[in-house]
């Protein structure tokens, strides 16, 4: 869910913290992206399935309308959400920024 006082960065912060990496389960992600999508009136399918590893992975297919409550009048067209929500290995990360899951803003960006 998207909180009404929460920046774009915020969200990303708390995305980027979540674990992801691809030889695990994605649930967690999985969650959250979902509650996201509902909250911004999105029409969600979520799937699950086993990798090649049999590790317990989740996808999510949404769609949102041009007429969605959340939408403003001047809205024409939807949006779709089709995207995976993993990373690859952090094995060996090194950033002056910080760790792979510790978004931090720096030098005015993200990171």
């Amino acid at each position: 869910m998207i909180l009404p006082d929460q920046t774009e960065v915020d969200l990303a912060k708390r995305l980027i913290s979540l674990p992801s990496v691809t030889t695990d389960s994605n649930q967690e992600v999985h969650q959250s992206m979902l509650e996201i999508l509902e909250s911004l009136d999105f029409q969600v399918e979520a799937f699950q399935y086993a990798d090649k590893s049999g590790k317990l992975k989740f996808g999510i297919q949404a769609r949102r309308l041009a007429d969605a409550p959340s939408r403003d009048a001047e809205s024409v067209s939807g949006v779709g959400y089709f995207c995976h929500n993993d990373v690859v290995s952090v094995a060996g990360w090194d950033d002056s920024h910080g760790g792979p899951f510790e978004a931090r803003v720096a030098d005015g960006k993200p990171w």
